[in-house]
């Protein structure tokens, strides 16, 4: 299994593509951290309500305590000290509240904004990847009839009326020639180059012998002339 094409434009595309998503995850995830570090900053308010009012808590409990060691008047003068000691915990404790709110929030917010995009792009992207993938491996060059049969279900009829007259009859007949059309296209279409053996093959069908035979290479080799064809007999 190969990750890239054998064919060097088809290998630039998919080396291209896959600069680019990893390009795009990384853009999402520094953009959720962004906006986790944004909300973030809102929690710098309620962190300093909650040190403010824990140290308002402690100063009026303090009080309290030194105002009721009054004789006869103590619990009376330090009782509203410790009602507004007692609303500095329940602001304390609301502050924490808030800033462990907004803590959460900026987290869900960052994860979401990382993930959503990079999860519907996975979606779109992945399979087609994983398919480029199985296609393009050069095990498939040894297949020529299931890359023809492959042609057969991915390429628009009339391409594969360009390759061959009777495509279909011709890969249920076996035809060497049709099979061969449809599994080059294929093979160039999936960016899988062809077997050394085969272009050898390929190229050497191409060639034509235009070399003498028969009693003319007799002739070329003793140095005489060809033989002259025979005159038929005259008839009186």
């Amino acid at each position: 299994m190969a990750l890239y094409s054998d064919l060097r434009p088809r290998r630039t595309r998919q080396v291209v593509g896959d600069v680019a998503v990893v390009l795009w995850f990384v853009f999402w995830v520094w953009q959720g951290w962004s906006v986790h570090q944004s909300i973030s900053t809102a929690t710098t308010a309620t962190e300093r309500a909650q040190s403010a009012s824990v140290s308002l808590g402690e100063n009026l409990e303090f009080a309290s305590d030194t105002l009721s060691a009054i004789p006869l008047l103590g619990d009376t003068v330090a009782s509203p000290f410790r009602s507004a000691a007692d609303a500095a915990d329940r602001m304390a404790s609301a502050s924490q509240l808030g800033t462990e709110t907004v803590e959460e929030l900026a987290w869900k917010l960052g994860v979401g904004t990382a993930l959503t995009p990079n999860i519907l792009l996975l979606v779109a992207w992945l399979p087609r990847r994983l398919a480029q993938v199985r296609r393009s491996s050069p095990e498939w060059a040894r297949q020529p009839e299931l890359l023809a049969l492959r042609a057969l279900m991915t390429q628009p009829p009339a391409v594969l009326g360009a390759l061959a007259a009777d495509p279909v009859g011709g890969v249920l007949n076996r035809d060497p020639v049709t099979i061969r059309a449809l599994a080059d296209h294929q093979m160039a279409h999936d960016g899988i180059r062809a077997p050394q053996d085969h272009r050898s093959n390929r190229d050497g069908s191409n060639r034509i012998d235009t070399g003498p035979t028969g009693s003319d290479a007799g002739s070329e080799g003793s140095g005489q002339p060809p033989a002259a064809a025979p005159e038929a007999p005259e008839h009186g």
